[in-house]
């Protein structure tokens, strides 16, 4: 009986530290990867590309949040795509998942700036590049929609928009921009319910606020 038990308890043992599990063969694992790296690439490029269009403001810090709002669902496929790589290679996948997305962002940080280092003076017409359309436009209801009764935790998300609103309005940066880093600043009180129609009323509230600071700024005293 223990010759049986020994080898098997030596099998639980390997599974548990992370052994890498032999059910997909290598050509499944090449795949595997090759779709990770690709999601990784892809990330990486929307950094770059919306770091680039990004010229009405030279403030690193809202440089950043804005490109990782706009670039998170490519983070988010990355993330995705690594961990069913790893799946396919170890029973405990954290700690290397973990790493690979680290990797992953300290790379970004790097292409970030290198791109900013890199980019252009703002051409004159540049303005014109980043007018946002009315809030009206973007966010405007369906005919005959009833407005919706937010309860108290998703007030807190609305008021943490119109915070951030106020925070940027000053900023030469468009109303549409500042509301994805409005986004990702209050992206922890967005919660579970409604969040799509959640996000929506708060990049709404934020596009609107930001243009009604504006237009007070440029009225005489």
């Amino acid at each position: 009986m223990n010759k049986l038990l020994y080898p098997a308890l030596a099998v639980l043992v390997a599974g548990l530290s992370g052994c890498a599990q032999f059910s997909t063969n290598e050509q499944e694992l090449a795949d595997l990867q090759q779709n990770a790296d690709q999601k990784a690439e892809d990330y990486i490029n929307c950094v770059k590309v919306e770091a680039a269009e990004i010229y009405s403001t030279t403030d690193p810090g809202f440089i950043r949040d804005a490109v990782s709002s706009r670039c998170e669902d490519e983070r988010q496929a990355y993330i995705a795509a690594e961990k069913q790589s790893l799946s396919a290679q170890y029973m405990m996948v954290e700690k290397p998942l973990k790493a690979s997305v680290e990797a992953l962002d300290d790379r970004a940080r790097i292409e970030l700036a290198e791109t900013l280092l890199a980019r252009p003076g703002t051409p004159a017409n540049q303005a014109a590049r980043t007018v946002s359309p009315a809030p009206a436009a973007v966010i405007a209801p369906a005919a005959g929609t009833k407005p919706i009764a937010w309860n108290e935790q998703q007030r807190i998300y609305l008021d943490c928009m119109e915070d951030q609103a106020d925070k940027y309005s000053s900023l030469n940066e468009s109303a549409e921009a500042i509301s994805d880093v409005a986004v990702l600043k209050c992206r922890d009180y967005l919660g579970t319910q409604s969040v799509v129609a959640l996000e929506r009323e708060g990049r709404a509230i934020v596009m609107g606020r930001v243009m009604d600071n504006r237009l007070k700024a440029s009225q005489p005293r």
